[in-house]
């Protein structure tokens, strides 16, 4: 894996039947950086989002997000593989791409609702996410 980036995807594949739609994705994401995936329709950008956060099951390929390591195999399925997922999930967040927001919410006020996997207090979420968004900041004045 790629030296302590939080977000590391290495040999990713994913198809549909006989539809390949990962075919070896490799990946690296340093902490503060931001990251666009472009391509035209039906080239594979939320199909690697959704692995990425494990909601779509790759075939083949290993993740680390936040330092869980998770290999993608059908048969490494198990009780150990469910965890690592879960911590994984604790120490992140998505935001869907249909925009379902709270509109008398803010941003933050959104991602924070987003409810905790693991238990933490209500404080700490916010603070984290509130960490988050400066970080981001930050990297668009650098770009």
């Amino acid at each position: 894996m790629t030296g302590d980036a939080p977000v590391v995807a290495r040999g990713l594949h994913k198809s549909f039947g006989s539809l390949d739609v990962l075919k070896g994705v490799d990946l690296a994401v340093g902490r503060g950086e931001v990251v666009v995936v472009m391509g035209p329709s039906g080239s594979g950008k939320t199909t690697l989002i959704r692995c990425l956060n494990l909601l779509e099951e790759p075939d083949a390929g290993e993740l680390r997000i936040c330092g869980c390591t998770i290999t993608c195999d059908p048969a490494a399925r198990g009780r150990k593989r469910s965890r690592a997922i879960q911590q994984m999930r604790c120490r992140t967040a998505m935001v869907f791409q249909q925009f379902n927001l709270f509109p008398h919410m803010t941003a933050l006020g959104n991602v924070i609702e987003g409810g905790p996997v693991c238990p933490q207090p209500p404080q700490g979420r916010g603070r984290r996410a509130r960490r988050s968004a400066a970080g981001a900041r930050r990297a668009r004045r650098e770009a």
